[in-house]
Formats: C-alpha cells, sequence, structure tokens
C-alpha cells in the first residue's frame, strides 16, 4: 500500500509540476478592446444655468438646461432634478424638476428646457430620468454643478 501511495503522490506531483502550472492563462493574455470598461448608456445634461435679467425695475430667472441621449435607443419623458446655490455660498435656494423638450428623441439627439425659477446661482444637476422604449424607467445619478455665468 505504501508504494500505491508514492506512485499517486508522484503522479500528482508531476501533474502540477512548474512546467504545466505556467500554462494557466493569465490577464495579460486579454486584449485590451476587452478590458476597457464601456461608456455607460445614459441620458446626460450637458448644459445648465440660469439667466438673470431685470425688465421695469424687476428682476426675473430662467433656468436653461440642455441634455443629450447618449444610449442606443429611443427616449421619452426626460425629466431633470436639479438645485440652485446661492452664487458664492453652500446655501440653497430652489430645487425643483423640469420636463425637457421634444419627449421623444433618438441616440444622439438633444432636448432642452427654459422654465422661470425664484433665484439665481449656480445650478446642480442631481438626477435625469427619462423612459427608454426597450428598457423601461431608467435613471441617472448625475450630481453635476455648473457654474454661474
Amino acid at each position: 500500500m505504501l508504494t500505491e501511495l508514492t506512485a499517486l503522490l508522484i503522479t500528482q506531483t508531476a501533474f502540477w509540476s512548474e512546467a504545466r502550472v505556467n500554462k494557466i492563462p493569465t490577464t495579460s493574455a486579454i486584449p485590451d478592446v476587452a478590458r476597457q470598461t464601456p461608456s455607460p448608456k445614459i441620458v446626460r445634461v450637458t448644459a445648465a444655468q440660469v439667466q438673470t435679467e431685470q425688465i421695469a425695475g424687476s428682476w426675473f430667472h430662467t433656468l436653461s438646461l440642455k441634455a443629450a441621449n447618449q444610449t442606443e435607443g429611443n427616449v421619452t419623458r426626460i425629466v431633470v432634478n436639479y438645485e440652485i446655490y446661492a452664487a458664492n455660498t453652500t446655501r440653497l435656494v430652489a430645487a425643483g424638476k423640469a420636463n425637457l423638450q421634444p419627449q421623444n428623441l433618438l441616440p444622439n439627439e438633444e432636448a432642452q428646457a427654459q422654465i422661470m425659477v425664484d433665484q439665481g446661482g449656480r445650478v446642480k444637476v442631481t438626477l435625469v430620468e427619462w423612459v427608454s422604449s426597450d428598457q423601461g424607467y431608467k435613471s441617472f445619478e448625475q450630481m453635476e454643478e455648473f457654474p454661474a455665468p
């Protein structure tokens, strides 16, 4: 029995010898193309600002938003959630949602919105929501601040 165990041990050692172990594939064998992380397929706000103007002694503030469909399909009902902060502070002065037009976007098309807001300042886009024709409700937590003009 001892000779049988010795023979088995020798066979196992030969199986896992250094020459055999070196033939195990490594990540260096994977092409660079396979390692690249694909860009997310989202709807992203590309521009946001509050324009302030004085007309007949009254101040008016207009929030302008522009978003691009970076998905591979049609999207509808794009809604942008935003926050507006005072120009040189962290004080939140307004928050809300804006519906972008046109309502139906093909891939790589843009939509925009202009809405009246109560105060001017820096715009922070917090969430972009849309409906995808093939995947249903989708959202992207953008959390990007756009500087005041």
